[in-house]
């Protein structure tokens, strides 16, 4: 209730400290939270405590952060090509998944866990096998950077933002671009699906938030 009431009034529950530079991402899960900043860090905290559980240093800024489906482990990417998956306790890294061309700006997670979506500055998008590392598989089809990606909640279609002003949606079985969706004037930064995977959301430099029908790709509001 003290969180609702707090939220109602627009102030902050807790704040979690010890970046020392732009926070360049935050996910969420359970009470859980993984954040990754510029400073080359990455940092977990218990949101129902505001307590550091765990934090360590990659060699270049960190981009993307996504906490795996047990809380235990982690996939990050930084200014490098590549995608790490960490272990967090004991800390350790796992594996790397290696094969873009360009930095890797955005990272999304199946929700049965098996497999992981990235975007980069080589502007593709690629799938890989968690527990291998293996590609499975590289779509292609923006002109620009790929700064956003987010896959649906029976892992059949993804959805991409970028650079090029575009937001894409991909069939993960055949890899096929099967819509774009155009708009923005500038920079698509941010995606999402919502409403049971029936709406897009997107979010871009032009300043505006545009709402998307995924069956017939009508932008329905901005």
């Amino acid at each position: 209730m003290k969180t609702a009431a707090r939220l109602n009034q627009g102030t902050a529950d807790k704040r979690l400290y010890g970046h020392r530079s732009w926070v360049c991402s935050i996910d969420v899960l359970g009470e859980l939270a993984i954040s990754g900043s510029t400073d080359r860090s990455v940092r977990v905290f218990d949101c129902s405590s505001g307590q550091l559980v765990c934090a360590f240093e990659e060699k270049e800024g960190v981009l993307a952060t996504v906490l795996m489906g047990d809380g235990k482990s982690a996939l990050v990417s930084t200014y490098g090509y590549d995608v790490t998956v960490w272990q967090l306790n004991p800390l350790a890294e796992k594996r790397r998944f290696i094969g873009h061309k360009g930095t890797v700006f955005a990272l999304a997670i199946s929700r049965d866990g098996t497999q992981v979506l990235s975007g980069s500055g080589d502007r593709s998008l690629r799938l890989w096998d968690i527990k291998t590392g293996k590609c499975l598989a590289e779509m292609v089809g923006h002109h620009d950077v790929v700064r956003s990606v987010a896959v649906s909640s029976n892992g059949k279609i993804a959805v991409t933002a970028s650079y090029d002003k575009s937001v894409k949606i991909w069939d993960l079985k055949t890899f096929h671009c099967i819509a774009t969706l155009e708009g923005h004037a500038d920079h698509v930064m941010g995606v999402a699906l919502i409403l049971n995977d029936t709406r897009v959301v997107s979010a871009s430099i032009d300043s505006t938030i545009r709402l998307w029908d995924i069956r017939t790709g009508a932008n329905l509001a901005a």
